[in-house]
């Protein structure tokens, strides 16, 4: 595989052979399968395993691999999220039967994906090395505060630099400013809103925008098609 592959469980249990390791992935449970990787699974118990299964890249930060600059656990479970995460699972095999919506089944994967990082994230110990290790802290505080008008603010104080000379750090990695990443963010949560029909308005507010009109013309230039239209999928 020369991508990632993310497997989240949503029935039954295997055990995955990675390298020298031994997984098992059980209902509820989620487990990365690096690139350039070879695997093998066998089923585990009487029952059937079923699975979502999704090959993608994980250019995150423009050309930076997110995972080279952590430390994670391949291997998780979502507990209490698991009632939510197996509904963007649902949605998303639902979705892979529309074609006619490749945005709305990309955004509800999204959503699996960023369920599992942040339970990875936690279970992993502080990255080692690098001077720029706080470009992913700071990705990490917009991803979660993106409807907070001083996320900037605080990301600010996460650098040992100046804002402008941070500004700089974090687009060699992202390859956009802080200011635009947090925007790309607000964006995705204000798609996945009106994807479930949220109404313009609402899925503007939830994702940060405290201006509608400015909103509605950002989506537009960057999609388009104005949110309204977006909404039902035209």
């Amino acid at each position: 595989i020369r991508d990632y592959d993310l497997f989240i469980c949503t029935g039954g249990a295997a055990e995955f052979r990675i390298g020298g390791d031994v997984y098992r992935l059980a209902t509820g449970g989620a487990l990365l399968v690096p690139p350039e990787t070879v695997f093998s699974a066998r089923l585990i118990g009487p029952a059937n395993f079923d699975a979502v299964a999704q090959h993608f890249t994980i250019e995150i930060l423009g050309g930076t691999d997110l995972f080279s600059l952590i430390n994670y656990e391949p291997l998780v479970r979502f507990d209490e999220e698991w009632e939510h995460v197996s509904h963007y699972t649902d949605e998303y095999l639902r979705l892979t039967e529309t074609p006619d919506r490749p945005f709305a089944c990309e955004a509800n994967f999204l959503l699996m994906l960023g369920a599992f990082l942040r339970l990875a994230w936690r279970s992993g110990k502080p990255s080692p090395g690098g001077d720029d290790t706080f470009v992913v802290e700071i990705a990490r505080l917009l991803d979660a505060r993106y409807a907070d008008d001083s996320v900037l603010g605080v990301a600010a104080t996460l650098s040992p630099y100046s804002w402008d000379y941070t500004t700089r750090l974090f687009k060699e990695h992202a390859g956009v400013t802080p200011k635009q990443y947090l925007i790309r963010r607000r964006m995705a949560v204000a798609r996945e809103r009106l994807q479930h029909g949220a109404p313009v308005k609402d899925a503007a507010e939830a994702a940060g925008f405290r201006d509608e009109l400015y909103f509605s013309r950002l989506f537009r230039r960057r999609h388009g098609v104005p949110p309204s239209r977006y909404r039902f999928g035209v």
